[in-house]
């Protein structure tokens, strides 16, 4: 039987070719005895799979779900986000919060964004940022942040950019901030970035000295190996007073064969000399994934920190250990399991702590995905509408269908509990059902279409 999990209750029918996308995701802490609800987010796409909805709850000591925020995002016919509204909870009902309003030049770069925030009756205005003298490559020159301060738009900070050759990669980054007192910019701080095969060698930090020139304060330098073009070693400096930089710490990168990390050694600067603070060790198995991570620090001979053995199946991570280092020796302090679905995708998470030998649940977690069907079924032949959504007392579904057939309609909580079950026959062509909700707590809820061929699920709120 084939699983089907589609946005929302619309039940949008997707191609087969489309990206998975996260629907729902709910976090559960383990408080007295009981699974209790902390966070809840559903997630809605529109077809070109751009993010339109976010609905986040949070749970209560009652098992219940309360509205913690909603957001709403608007495209244009190009598909770049045109418009972003944020929603906050208040009690059982949402109240508008802010606004975020981005507009585009005619090759879709970004130009604008304004924020404003809502005062009760209107939204006012409150910033927006402005990115201008963008090149070919989309990169901006200028970006400029404003309030609105007195009735008036007010200068924040500016960043002004270069960058290698013109093209890419940002070879400067200047900050300032605006002066109220001389109404001019002021310096404020420098980035001065240099590459080698796009791969970045040097940040050099300076700020501006009493005369407003750039002075250098510190910079971090990265040696590269360059047969496999991974970074042996990076470098953090300070500069004295005439200019000349000095070692502060550094951190060296060992690696395997087939080019893994096997280690990571952290150094402080003792004149000359460097001397080692910690380090991280990598282990891993005969397929390249890691197996155990462990941290040592040197205390006049190194100490047991933190470490952590992974196990998988099927090239997916299984299940993650978790230890504290006591001297030489190591206490198991946690385990973390995972579970998967047909596509690979993560759908299930649990924490539990390790005490004496036995393991409490802690904390779990739940993602759910939209997942496309391999072949054409019944139900996919025709169109599925659930409505009203959020509902209050009854919860309708119009089916259309190619060929007669019976389905199971079930309501299940976000903790899997079956709250609502109807079984109907189906006719070709048209079908109406109606669901009782007025029981229902007020939540989010998860609504499942059965038949022989395979199943539908998506979500609604009841209110």
């Amino acid at each position: 039987m084939k699983y089907v999990v589609i946005a929302f209750a619309s039940f949008i029918i997707l191609s087969s070719h489309a990206q998975n996308r996260k629907i729902g995701y709910r976090h559960d802490d383990f408080l007295n005895g009981q699974w209790q609800g902390i966070d809840s987010i559903i997630y809605d796409y529109n077809a070109a799979a751009n993010l339109t909805w976010l609905y986040a709850l949070k749970g209560d000591n009652q098992l219940q779900w309360n509205p913690s925020q909603r957001v709403t995002y608007t495209y244009d016919a190009n598909q770049n986000l045109t418009e972003k509204i944020r929603e906050k909870g208040v009690g059982a009902t949402w109240a508008l919060d802010n606004k975020y309003a981005y507009s585009y030049d005619g090759s879709g770069n970004n130009t604008q964004i304004d924020y404003s925030v809502w005062n009760g009756s209107t939204w006012a205005n409150a910033g927006k940022i402005m990115y201008t003298g963008y090149n070919a490559n989309g990169k901006y020159a200028t970006i400029t942040a404003q309030s609105w301060t007195g009735g008036t738009w007010m200068n924040t900070t500016r960043y002004d950019y270069t960058y290698v050759n013109g093209q890419y990669l940002t070879e400067s980054e200047d900050q300032y901030i605006w002066d109220v007192a001389t109404i001019a910019w002021k310096k404020f701080q420098r980035h001065y970035y240099n590459y080698i095969q796009d791969s970045l060698v040097s940040d050099i930090y300076l700020e501006p000295d009493t005369f407003g020139n750039w002075e250098k304060i510190s910079r971090i330098l990265r040696t590269f190996d360059l047969a496999i073009m991974k970074v042996s070693e990076s470098k953090y400096q300070l500069y004295d007073s005439v200019g000349n930089p000095y070692n502060i710490n550094r951190t060296t990168y060992a690696y395997s064969a087939t080019n893994k990390v096997i280690q990571t050694n952290f150094e402080e600067a003792l004149g000359s000399l460097w001397v080692p603070t910690s380090r991280v060790t990598y282990i891993y198995d005969t397929n390249d994934s890691l197996k155990e991570r462990f941290s040592q620090d040197n205390n006049n001979g190194w100490i047991n920190n933190e470490r952590s053995t992974f196990s998988f199946v099927n090239g997916l991570l299984d299940e993650e250990k978790q230890y504290v280092g006591t001297g030489t020796s190591w206490n198991e302090s946690k385990k973390i399991n995972f579970n998967y679905n047909g596509s690979d995708s993560l759908i299930y998470r649990l924490e539990q702590t390790y005490n004496n030998g036995n393991y409490t649940p802690f904390k779990q977690e739940f993602f759910y995905y939209n997942l496309y069907p391999l072949s054409t079924s019944s139900l996919e032949s025709g169109n599925i509408k659930v409505y009203p959504n959020p509902t209050i007392s009854n919860l309708y579904v119009d089916l259309e269908v190619m060929k007669a057939n019976n389905a199971t309609l079930t309501i299940l909580d976000m903790y899997g509990r079956k709250r609502v079950v109807m079984q109907t026959p189906l006719q070709a062509g048209n079908n109406h059902c109606s669901l009782r909700t007025e029981q229902l707590e007020p939540g989010l809820y998860l609504l499942q279409i059965t038949t022989p061929d395979e199943k539908r699920l998506g979500s609604f709120l009841k209110n």
